[in-house]
């Protein structure tokens, strides 16, 4: 009966339905007058009722873009109107997208309230929150097709027909949404930020994108490892994932505590209902959490085989409620997922059960771990069998080498989400305890960074796209195999009892706690003290930032660059994972390009002390950085030149510039530092342009530098050949990213290569980040 609705529905988008069709029931009501026929002939009848009712129900349904629709109004004019912050914003790394649903456009001559949704996207700042009211003037744009994916079908399928480019927004009203998911919104924002707080990137990232559905953050070159291996599924939070987190928690819990009162059935319901509201109860997630409970109340009541009539009924409630859910690849992936678990899981657990037995002995010490390893294998295969020609079909093409890959990851999944939120949690209560709890969290992620990392670097096995006629082709294959596992199971049926899986408890916690230990050991080690002092010029695009370790361990930052994910991985490349604070941040001035990321170091990195030149900015960037240091409690100096600021053992920074506290332009009132340890010293000159230098060589401010970082990102207006002339540096660094400026100017680069060293001015585009080791004698660069 489901899938008489389901195939109606499918029906009616394919033709129009005609009350004709209900003629088709003529054939079975024609039994219902042989008593031995009837209940066929009345099954008949409703398949025919529901199969057209289908197809009617789909056509009453269709989109009609009128006037009151927001599709309406794409074009060429320019509209007012306003709309509410429907979904948590999703933050870009130089743009924020907002879904505004309850739009109102002023046409005019009147105002009309729409249905649809409309993408907006603004700035990073100001902040806008899930309920803020929004008003706004803008083009409403038409969703483009690319070549490889059609965003205005995937948008269509999320009610949302528009999109506008960074409109200016003239009013602000929060507080406009559902209030019990404003309470979800923010407390999954906080977790996000506990785990910010407690994991380096990318570990943070994944992290965040696994447990909490947060995405956005996950480098570009993270997301390119896992789709070479054939594994970026796995970022998806989807029916999928939740498949093999339900499987998976169902055999670990069970092989824990035991069979006894089912508990770990309903403990692994409430940890999939859990994760499905702390993930926002996205629509995606809450679908693949109905199907998961229904695989879960099968094994509850005993009765596997009802789980599919069960599942198909689901689905077609679902399809009821939103027909257009039968073209969504989220839906149709959670749908074949949990497929795969109901019919392939207990055949194929069965078979490991036996091989175990056959191959390890029913007293041998390693059946116990055999079976538990082979078991969470199972959940895996099961779930990607379901899945993967729809990965075939939708993506293009599916790789070979991602099914494996995906089977030795899986299983991390879910001691990731609950590791990630139990993170977060614990950031709330204590950082000492979030480190603690990000530490074994961190063992996961790494590890499933491994898997994607090895498997990127196999070159690639592809099956080209599937068409539907071989998508069903493949089901029909399964589907046999499938069969042929039953029948096996049936025909090997025996009494055989295994005692109590000890050593399979013994594996589900001394295996890991063993192996958490040794990688955490090792992890430790891979960070040995050092008592020389290490200078990090970061490459993080078209910005300035410089990591300092000293001696003495303090970490020193200065300035942040314009990507705040992109410091974070720089940073977390060279601070040892379990390091969350900074002694010492210098924003050297208020330029985007310098303190953009210095926000998220506030925010991720407990942070002792910050130095600036104390000048204000009339900018959204700046009062947020202003917000979060007296947020923080983070104490703030204001120094001018002739400061000194010593650090543990000899160390000491020389404040050069700003001289003089009246000028207000940003750059000629930049800090100017120079760093000296023993003979060598470092000279930071922010963005100083050469009318500045010449005030610094008349006042005799500048000394000798053995490094330089080189002003302004080598602009032909700042480092002049007066101040080479002065500093002498023998080694710089231009920090310098992709930018239409001209940014290094080639008679500054010339100028250096003259000056300093052979092979001794280092381009942060060209050569990624550099770092320079000095024991206060000698000077190394690090390979």
């Amino acid at each position: 009966m489901s899938l008489a609705w389901i195939i109606g529905i499918w029906l009616g988008s394919q033709v129009a339905p005609s009350p004709l069709w209900l003629l088709a029931a003529i054939v079975p009501a024609a039994f219902l007058f042989v008593r031995r026929w009837r209940l066929k002939a009345v099954s008949g009848c409703l398949v025919v009722l529901l199969l057209v009712g289908g197809a009617g129900f789909f056509h009453s349904t269709v989109t009609k873009v009128d006037e009151n629709h927001v599709a309406f109004y794409v074009g060429s004019t320019v509209y007012t109107f306003e709309g509410t912050v429907s979904r948590p914003p999703e933050e870009k790394e130089k743009s924020v997208a907002l879904r505004l649903s309850d739009v109102t456009i002023d046409t005019g001559s009147s105002k009309r309230n729409l249905t649809g949704a409309v993408l907006v996207y603004v700035p990073p700042f100001p902040k806008h929150q899930y309920g803020d009211r929004i008003t706004l003037t803008g083009k409403l744009l038409e969703p483009p097709v690319f070549d490889t994916f059609d965003w205005r079908t995937y948008l269509a399928h999320d009610e949302v027909f528009a999109t506008v480019l960074y409109p200016p927004v003239t009013a602000v009203s929060p507080e406009h949404g559902n209030p019990v998911l404003a309470g979800i919104y923010h407390l999954r924002q906080k977790l996000a930020d506990g785990i910010a707080t407690a994991l380096p990137e990318p570990q943070a990232s994944l992290a965040q994108g696994l447990a909490l559905g947060i995405r956005s953050s996950i480098p570009d070159d993270v997301n390119q490892a896992f789709s070479a291996s054939g594994t970026s599924h796995l970022l998806a939070v989807s029916g999928q994932n939740l498949a093999i987190i339900a499987g998976v928690l169902l055999f670990a819990i069970r092989g824990l505590i035991g069979r006894r009162g089912y508990w770990y059935v309903w403990l692994a319901m409430t940890a999939v209902w859990g994760f499905t509201v702390l993930s926002g109860l996205a629509p995606p997630v809450v679908r693949g959490a109905i199907m998961a409970s229904i695989f879960l109340l099968a094994e509850f009541l005993g009765r596997q085989k009802a789980a599919a009539a069960a599942l198909c009924f689901a689905a077609a409630l679902m399809v009821a409620a939103n027909p257009q859910l039968l073209w969504s690849a989220s839906f149709q992936m959670s749908f074949a997922a949990m497929a795969g678990l109901i019919f392939l899981l207990p055949p194929i657990n069965e078979f490991v059960r036996r091989m175990a037995l056959k191959f390890t002995g029913q007293d041998s010490r390693f059946y116990g771990i055999f079976r538990w390893l082979a078991e969470g294998l199972a959940v895996s295969a099961a779930a990607v069998a379901g899945v993967l020609p729809l990965v075939a079909y939708y993506f293009g093409s599916v790789s070979l080498i991602g099914g494996v890959a995906t089977l030795a990851a899986a299983p991390a999944l879910p001691l990731i989400i609950f590791g990630g939120l139990l993170t977060g949690a614990a950031a709330v209560v204590h950082p000492v305890l979030a480190i603690l709890f990000g530490a074994i969290t961190w063992l996961f992620i790494s590890y499933l960074l491994v898997i994607v990392e090895l498997f990127a670097r196999i070159p690639p096995l592809h099956v080209g796209a599937f068409n539907p006629l071989m998508i069903w082709f493949f089901y029909a294959l399964l589907a046999a195999c499938a069969w042929w596992l039953w029948r096996w199971q049936r025909l090997q049926a025996s009494e055989v009892t295994t005692r109590p899986m000890r050593l399979g408890r013994f594996a589900s916690i001394g295996v890991p706690a063993i192996i958490l230990l040794t990688f955490l050991t090792s992890s430790v080690l891979m960070f040995p003290g050092d008592h020389r002092l290490q200078i990090t010029f970061l490459d993080v695009g078209q910005g300035d930032a410089v990591y300092i370790r000293t001696p003495a361990g303090q970490d020193i930052l200065i300035d942040g660059g314009p990507s705040p994910q992109r410091l974070a991985q720089e940073l977390s490349k060279k601070m040892p994972f379990w390091d969350r604070s900074i002694e010492l941040v210098v924003s050297t001035h208020v330029d985007a390009d310098h303190l953009t990321g210095l926000i998220e170091v506030l925010k991720r990195y407990k942070v002792n002390q910050v130095i600036d030149p104390g000048i204000a900015a009339d900018t959204d960037l700046y009062r947020e950085w202003r917000r979060l240091i007296d947020e923080k409690g983070v104490a703030d100096t204001a120094v001018v030149a002739g400061q000194r600021i010593r650090l543990a053992g000899s160390l000491e920074f020389e404040v050069l510039n700003p001289y003089d506290k009246t000028i207000t332009d940003s750059n000629s009132s930049c800090l100017v530092l120079n760093l000296s340890f023993g003979d060598v010293s470092l000279l930071f000159a922010g963005d100083l342009p050469q009318a500045a230098e010449q005030e610094l060589i008349y006042r005799r401010l500048l000394p000798d530098a053995t490094v330089l970082k080189v002003a302004h990102h080598g602009s032909s207006g700042s480092t002049g050949a007066a101040f080479l002339a002065v500093t002498q540096p023998e080694l710089a660094a231009i920090p310098v990213g992709q930018n239409s400026y001209g940014h290094p100017a080639s008679a500054v680069v010339a100028s250096l290569d003259t000056l300093c060293i052979e092979n001794g001015v280092f381009r942060m585009d060209t050569s990624g980040s550099v770092t320079f080791i000095t024991d206060g004698c000698s000077l190394w660069l690090k390979p």
